[in-house]
């Protein structure tokens, strides 16, 4: 199978049916709609204003204050990132957030801040 001619899409059911072709056009979509995953992840930590979980202020708000501090104390930018995305797992799961977070931004820092 490949992908039709002024269509950027792969038409394979298989792996073993798919193109070089195929992957080409799927490596530059999955470029272009990059942006997509920081949108998610902001609307996931948006989402964790509503979440409380017995703490005296939402999670949002403790994010914030962690990112902050981190700020504050002279922490470079990777690590603020990581001190406000902590706990945006959260928003799928309270038992592996951690988890979550981490792998969420594995691709975009060193592996000491992951």
């Amino acid at each position: 199978m490949s992908v039709t001619p002024g269509h950027d899409e792969a038409t394979f059911t298989r792996m073993d049916e798919s193109t070089r072709e195929e992957w080409m056009a799927i490596a530059t979509e999955t470029v272009n709609n990059q942006p997509r995953v920081a949108d998610a992840v902001l609307a996931m930590l948006a989402s964790l204003e509503a979440i409380t979980d017995g703490f005296a202020v939402d999670q949002l708000t403790h994010c914030l204050q962690t990112a902050a501090r981190a700020e504050a104390a002279g922490a470079d930018e990777e690590v603020v990132v990581a001190s406000l995305l902590h706990d945006v797992g959260k928003a799928i799961s309270v038992a592996n957030h951690p988890r979550i977070s981490a792998e969420i931004l594995k691709p975009y820092v060193r592996s000491e801040v992951y």
